[in-house]
């Protein structure tokens, strides 16, 4: 017999995903933009994966791109509790080519960190996985109920969904698997919050704005 519960989700890991309002218009220049091989640093290819320099957030071209995605990062600070303003510190693009994948990973030196699907060439591509972090202590697996049972997950899987836009705790540790499209185009971008924080004990802490942040880019590997 179901007995009535109180149930509450403890330190979970919030991901948002907004979705570009203007992307069917605007694909007329975004994709051309994110497809063309002078973007990407071809020597910096690994697991299949081109990158970008990660200044993209300066290019005029993507002008519009940038303050929603600056939009969206704002309405995230606000639903986490937190006063809005923060700013761009980095945008990239990576783009995969088939069996291509991204590495394990999380965004250092961030507080929220980011993901746009951009383009996936034969609507088959695999989206964002997330990594539970506390999947060590999952040591026992019973028997499932059902095949939708997954309370206790090791990863989990956000599909990839062309103009949309994944926003998370730069901590969140995510990853890519290998895809079968043979074209995988994604955005990524970090954000930092701007202003005294108000929590800390001597109120120490004033993140300056990063909009004329310097950034070391990469150097050719011929250099």
């Amino acid at each position: 017999m179901q007995q009535p519960v109180e149930f509450h989700k403890l330190f979970y890991t919030p991901v948002w995903r907004y979705e570009y309002p203007d992307y069917v218009n605007d694909a007329k220049y975004l994709l051309p933009y994110f497809t063309q091989d002078k973007l990407y640093l071809s020597e910096r290819e690994k697991n299949g994966l081109q990158i970008s320099r990660a200044n993209l957030h300066k290019e005029e071209a993507l002008e519009k791109l940038t303050r929603w995605v600056q939009e969206c990062c704002e309405s995230t600070m606000v639903q986490m509790g937190f006063q809005p303003e923060c700013g761009i510190t980095s945008m990239w693009a990576t783009r995969q080519k088939i069996d291509g994948f991204h590495h394990g990973h999380s965004h250092a030196n961030s507080f929220l960190g980011g993901v746009m699907h951009i383009l996936d060439s034969d609507n088959c591509a695999s989206g964002t996985v997330f990594d539970n972090s506390d999947c060590t202590k999952y040591v026992i697996r019973p028997a499932e109920l059902r095949e939708d049972a997954g309370m206790l997950k090791d990863t989990e899987h956000m599909p990839f969904v062309p103009g949309t836009m994944l926003i998370f705790p730069a901590w969140a540790s995510h990853h890519t698997e290998p895809t079968e499209s043979k074209y995988r185009v994604i955005l990524g971008f970090n954000s930092m919050p701007i202003g005294m924080t108000t929590c800390d004990h001597f109120d120490r802490y004033n993140y300056p704005d990063p909009s004329n942040l310097k950034l070391k880019e990469y150097k050719s590997l011929s250099d």
